[in-house]
């Protein structure tokens, strides 16, 4: 963080900048934004490259409800929302029972929310939210 200057206060006093000048919480903030995106990335491809057997193993138990958090903030987040749903995508076409814990979890209501900020923002997550939904319904 010291050599790295993101973020600084300009002194009003003078041009020289000082480590007590530095907006740390908005740089710590910015880094953890970026982190998140970046795992939520890695996570949505090793979900998608993964098949129904390796990935049956493990129990994903608290993954379902954490991924549809994460799409409840779509508006704000709308790239970690995509990644989110192409998660939930993929274990719905590997496990049917998650299936019955998105409708029971009224999902169809937050993907049909996200659908909607994706055709604003990302159109991408409008596609997903849209395959999602169908999925559901069918």
């Amino acid at each position: 963080r010291d050599t790295i200057m993101l973020f600084r206060k300009q002194s009003e006093e003078s041009d020289d900048f000082t480590i007590d000048d530095w907006d740390t919480p908005d740089v710590d903030e910015y880094y953890n934004t970026i982190l998140h995106n970046q795992a939520m990335k890695v996570m949505s491809n090793l979900i998608l490259l993964s098949n129904e057997a390796s990935f049956s193993r493990y129990p994903c138990n608290d993954l379902v409800p954490s991924l549809l958090n994460i799409m409840k903030d779509a508006a704000c987040q709308p790239q970690e929302a995509y990644h989110a749903c192409r998660c939930l995508g993929a274990i719905l076409q590997m496990k049917y029972s998650t299936r019955d814990e998105l409708l029971r979890n009224d999902a169809l209501d937050i993907f049909e929310k996200t659908q909607l900020v994706g055709k604003c923002s990302h159109l991408l997550l409008e596609e997903e939210s849209e395959r999602i939904i169908n999925s559901l319904i069918c």
